[in-house]
């Protein structure tokens, strides 16, 4: 099984798949705004926890942060990253990571798809998704896939 990872701090997408393209399980990760950033952050850390052992995860794909315009949200999102990274090391399960084009590229060709040409290429791929899964779900797919096909190359 692989877990593919949208890292994110207000809601992260995690999806896990099987290697014949089975989708096995997509959800959520979504913290409150209220909270302290630590908070938050033991909040992600637990339920990725809980993730890799309900399914016997045998790798993580996570999107890489960009550094992006705003410093402070890369800040955020690399501290996401840093307690994905603590929580696979802690279950000795190896974690890989991809930017987004990269992820988006093995997925629809194009390193700069948008959100609705990812989706397209999902659903095409998967032979079907729930068209009610968000933006971060698909995006996780799309990475949990990107790491078989660049494990099969």
């Amino acid at each position: 099984m692989i877990l593919g990872i949208d890292s994110a701090l207000k809601c992260a997408g995690l999806a896990v798949i099987d290697e014949q393209l089975n989708i096995i399980c997509t959800e959520c990760i979504i913290t409150e705004e209220e909270k302290l950033l630590q908070e938050n952050l033991e909040y992600i850390f637990n339920r990725i926890s809980i993730m890799l052992t309900k399914f016997s995860i045998q790798a993580v794909a996570i999107e890489d942060n960009f550094v992006g315009i705003n410093r402070n949200v890369t800040k955020k999102l690399s501290n996401v990253v840093g307690v994905i990274l603590l929580a696979c090391q802690k279950h000795n399960i190896p974690a890989y990571l991809y930017p987004p084009a990269t992820h988006k590229k093995i997925t629809t060709t194009n390193g700069h798809a948008s959100k609705a040409m990812t989706r397209k290429c999902i659903d095409e791929i998967f032979n079907g998704i729930d068209m009610e899964l968000s933006d971060d779900e698909v995006d996780a797919l799309s990475i949990a896939y990107c790491f078989l096909k660049k494990q099969a190359a």
